[in-house]
């Protein structure tokens, strides 16, 4: 009977990653219900749907607990997937996961690969060479959309943006399909752009 690598990926992210995180300023727990995550056989989906090749570097917007840039460094061959996450306990929170895998499955990390996760605001957070950029926040406002356009048109490498939010704006790359994916807080479209 062959092996179902998707299904031991799902269960080891679930063992590794928390249920629960404390916000100190918010005082929230269960964030993955209060700040929502793409569930791993709808984040399967979109991976299934784009075509990830050893050279490209994905970088997850809002990466929260990290799980989708593990679920996206396990799944694929991307020689470099980064978070980048603003709020300092969910940062915290996807090293310690992450820190697992270091420990635990090293062969992933070859050759040359990364996993690594940034604590900052990713508008003024350099891009390192982007070929896909992921942003699964439904919460994002118009604005911050917009700013992201300007600054997705300038990347040069960028293939693909996976988002939860319609980008209109940008000029480089268009619109080509949305994908129906479960979160932790409703269904919703995630829309896939590239040239």
């Amino acid at each position: 009977m062959p092996i179902d690598h998707s299904h031991l990926c799902q269960q080891y992210l679930n063992r590794i990653f928390p249920r629960h995180v404390q916000i100190k300023k918010k005082s929230l727990t269960h964030i993955a219900t209060s700040y929502g995550e793409i569930l791993f056989p709808s984040m399967e989906k979109i991976i299934q749907t784009i075509s990830f090749h050893d050279h490209d570097i994905f970088i997850d917007y809002g990466s929260g607990l990290g799980k989708i840039a593990a679920q996206v460094f396990l799944s694929t061959p991307a020689k470099a997937v980064y978070g980048i996450e603003i709020e300092p306990e969910l940062y915290e929170s996807s090293i310690r996961s992450t820190n697992h895998i270091a420990a635990e499955l090293p062969e992933f990390y070859y050759p040359n690969r990364k996993l690594e996760f940034f604590c900052g605001d990713f508008l003024s957070y350099p891009l390192p060479n982007a070929t896909i950029i992921m942003v699964a926040s439904p919460c994002f406002g118009l604005s911050m959309i917009n700013q992201l356009a300007k600054r997705f048109d300038e990347e040069p490498n960028l293939r693909y943006i996976i988002s939860l939010r319609p980008i209109d704006q940008m000029k480089r790359l268009s619109f080509k399909k949305a994908i129906p994916v479960q979160g932790t807080w409703d269904k919703a479209l995630c829309y896939i752009y590239a040239p």
